[in-house]
């Protein structure tokens, strides 16, 4: 069985410290290729440095919506003033990132959750949405597939994300990491041309029944699989820290058991959206 991990961080902690062995636990367990995703500037070279040290990784370069926030603290209030060093921080770092070659563009997209109640947040959602148009353009302008990373919980930010992205390039190919959207959400964006689904350790939780359900809905040849390691760690060993990309099997065994996922299929998938430059 060939696995394509389309959305690990190698290039983040704890991972990072020991990087080449969990790669290589990875590749004994049946990973054949991943993706190592950034998620600010630091963590979008040290993917790049990777994929040209290991032919079967494949990087992408972007800003991860919260990047700052986690930076400056989730107490942190966000000003205009901050704002614009923000939007100009990711414009000059994408203009610094693109003198390199890369398989994919982000993480990028919008996040949301546990944030609309927060006394700056139409500020916070101006500047992600500014932010996220930056990363559209980018893509748009290479022909590169863009990472998405959408989070929310009924407040439109699965909507927000497919209105701008239709706006600048309907024709766009797009990977929804981890999506969890709704199902009428899930349906509309299966019918889109270029754009796939990736499913996560969390498809396998015993209480992520409504995720489960949409399964059924992501056609067959637009569906994929992550890790999203050190994070989301699927049954059996859920609870156990770091997630290790080699854990991915059992997303791709349950996927398979549960609900007749071919794995030749999903790799198949992978291999025509991704692609080392």
């Amino acid at each position: 069985m060939k696995i394509f991990d389309t959305h690990c961080h190698y290039n983040m902690s704890p991972l990072y410290e020991n990087w080449q062995g969990y790669w290589q636990e990875a590749r004994e367990a049946g990973v054949e290729k991943s993706l190592v995703a950034g998620a600010d500037l630091e963590t979008s070279w040290r993917a790049r440095e990777m994929a040209n040290e290991e032919e079967s990784l494949l990087a992408s370069g972007g800003f991860h919506p919260t990047f700052w926030l986690e930076r400056e603290g989730r107490d942190f209030v966000l000003t205009e003033e901050k704002a614009r060093e923000i939007v100009d921080e990711v414009k000059k770092g994408l203009k610094k990132m693109q003198e390199k070659k890369w398989e994919a563009v982000g993480e990028c997209g919008l996040e949301y959750w546990k944030l609309t109640k927060r006394e700056d947040w139409e500020l916070i959602k101006a500047t992600q949405q500014k932010v996220f148009a930056l990363h559209l353009d980018w893509a748009k302008k290479s022909k590169l597939p863009l990472l998405l990373h959408m989070r929310g919980e009924d407040d439109g930010v699965y909507e927000d994300a497919l209105a701008m992205i239709e706006n600048a390039d309907k024709s766009m190919a797009c990977v929804w990491h981890c999506m969890g959207a709704s199902s009428e959400l899930v349906a509309k964006v299966g019918k889109l041309k270029n754009h796939y689904i990736s499913l996560a350790g969390n498809v396998t939780f015993r209480n992520a029944k409504n995720l489960q359900e949409l399964v059924g809905l992501i056609p067959k040849n637009r569906l994929l699989v992550e890790t999203d390691a050190p994070y989301l760690t699927p049954v059996p060993y859920r609870g156990k820290w770091p997630n290790e990309p080699k854990n991915i099997v059992a997303t791709v065994q349950f996927l398979a058991d549960n609900f007749g996922v071919d794995p030749k299929t999903v790799y198949n998938n992978s291999e025509r959206i991704m692609k080392k430059n």
